[in-house]
């Protein structure tokens, strides 16, 4: 079926696609920037493992949830990991480049394994814990690996990893909470 113009009606809607598709990769890629800037300037002092997550896991979470994008999570975390390493960043241990993606990856299979159970508040958590979660795990298996203790787990892997799935849940159910606000504001408008 052509147009007047000469274009067919295939052509026009894979160009639109193309640019939207373009356009969320896009947004996605700036939320795993910001969600880096953040955590490289926004040092709180706290001295408790894992907080973080309010911010990293919120914000992927946010990517997720609103994409419609089979790898919305792993593509914000990519963005992520590829800012880290900018030396402007601060982030010194190349791990905590990995880390960033790792958590991306996770949220992404956990989500396509279970849609339907991630609708929910307490499946938001758990797979907003499950993903900051690897953050102690990985540091675990590098200190194993590699020799080099991580002064995060030299009290061991129980508090560093409680803490870690708490902030994850808490950043998870944060940015489920903060997208039904801002989509029920739009309904009453």
């Amino acid at each position: 079926m052509a147009k007047l113009d000469g274009g067919s009606l295939t052509n026009q809607l894979s160009r639109r696609f193309r640019t939207s598709a373009a356009v969320e990769t896009a947004f996605l890629i700036g939320l795993g920037v910001l969600a880096v800037a953040l955590l490289a300037y926004l040092r709180l002092p706290l001295r408790i493992p894992g907080h973080k997550g309010l911010i990293w896991i919120g914000l992927l979470m946010v990517g997720r949830l609103v994409s419609q994008r089979r790898w919305a999570a792993t593509t914000t975390s990519a963005g992520a990991a590829a800012t880290s390493l900018l030396p402007i960043m601060g982030f010194k241990d190349p791990l905590d480049t990995v880390v960033l993606l790792i958590s991306g990856i996770v949220l992404d299979f956990g989500y396509r394994l279970s849609p339907r159970f991630v609708v929910s508040i307490w499946g938001v958590a758990l797979l907003g814990a499950l993903a900051h979660a690897t953050k102690p795990m990985a540091k675990l298996l590098a200190s194993a690996g590699s020799g080099f203790p991580y002064p995060s787990l030299i009290s061991g892997l129980a508090y560093p990893l409680a803490l870690h799935a708490l902030f994850g849940a808490a950043g998870a159910i944060l940015a489920m909470i903060s997208i039904r606000l801002l989509r029920r504001g739009n309904k009453h408008r």
